[in-house]
C-alpha cells in the first residue's frame, strides 16, 4: 500500500484489537495505545448497533454508506440474518474489506461495491435500512445536500449516522494535530463539527421523521425514519 493505512485499516485497528498496522504509525498508535481512541471507535458502533437492532425474524437488507473495510457490516452480519452491502469510492477499502470478508466466511452476507454516496448506485427503496459511520462531517453544504437526498432515495424505512460533536475539538486528536495529520494523508480539506441542535434542524429540513439521537463518547449517533 502506497500509505501506510487506509481508512479501512485506520477502522479495523481501533474496531479490532487482533489486527495490527504493516508498520506503525506513531500518531495512530498513540491514539489507541495511551488515549484509548478505540474506546470512541467502539461505543459508538455499538450505539449504531442499538438503533439498527439485531433481533429481527425477516432479514434485511442494510446499506453501509462510506464503508470503508466494513467492519459494522461484518460484525452486523455474525449477530443477525441481515444482508449487508458496502459503498466506498476508495478501491483500496473495498479491496482490503473483500479480504476480509473471505477471511471471515461472510460472503454470503456481506458484500462491498464501488460507488458514490452523492450518487449511489442502487434504485429507489432497495435497502430497508441504511447507515453511515465517520462520512457525514466531511460533506459541505452542497454534497450533505445531495447524500441526505440519495439516502433517503435507496432507503424505505431507517437512516442511522454518526456525527462528531463541536466538543471533539478539546480532544487530542484534534488539539495536537492528529486529526489533520489523517486529513492530509487523504486529501481530505473538509471536516465540519456540529452541535445537536444543527443536526436536528437538518433532519427536520430535509424531511426526516422522529430523529433519535444518543451520545457515544465525543460523537453524536442519529437514528432518522424515512419519510
Amino acid at each position: 500500500m502506497k500509505t501506510i493505512f487506509n481508512w479501512a485499516m485506520l477502522a479495523e485497528y481501533f474496531y479490532n484489537p487482533s489486527f495490527q498496522l504493516p508498520k506503525r504509525d506513531i500518531p495512530v498508535w498513540i491514539g489507541k495505545r495511551i488515549f484509548g481512541e478505540e474506546k470512541h471507535w467502539k461505543c459508538r458502533l455499538a450505539a449504531v448497533k442499538d438503533f439498527i437492532g439485531t433481533d429481527t425474524q425477516k432479514p434485511r437488507r442494510i446499506l453501509d454508506l462510506c464503508c470503508a473495510g466494513a467492519y459494522p457490516s461484518r460484525s452486523m452480519a455474525r449477530e443477525t440474518n441481515d444482508f449487508f452491502v458496502g459503498l466506498d469510492i476508495c478501491s483500496k477499502s473495498l479491496e482490503f474489506a473483500r479480504e476480509r470478508i473471505l477471511e471471515e466466511n461472510l460472503i454470503e452476507r456481506v458484500r462491498v461495491e464501488q460507488g458514490d454516496i452523492l450518487s449511489i448506485p442502487f434504485a429507489d427503496d432497495f435497502f430497508d435500512i441504511s447507515f453511515c459511520i465517520g462520512g457525514f462531517d466531511y460533506l459541505d453544504e452542497f454534497g450533505l445536500n445531495k447524500f441526505l437526498n440519495e439516502v433517503k432515495r435507496v432507503t424505505k424505512e431507517q437512516f442511522v449516522f454518526t456525527s462528531i460533536s463541536t466538543e471533539a475539538k478539546r480532544r487530542f486528536v484534534f488539539r495536537f494535530g492528529l486529526q489533520d495529520h489523517f486529513n492530509k494523508k487523504h486529501n481530505i480539506t473538509y471536516h465540519k463539527f456540529y452541535t445537536k441542535e444543527e443536526l436536528l434542524n437538518i433532519l427536520e429540513e430535509k424531511g426526516f421523521l422522529n430523529p433519535k439521537i444518543t451520545k457515544a463518547e465525543y460523537t453524536w449517533v442519529l437514528s432518522v425514519e424515512i419519510s
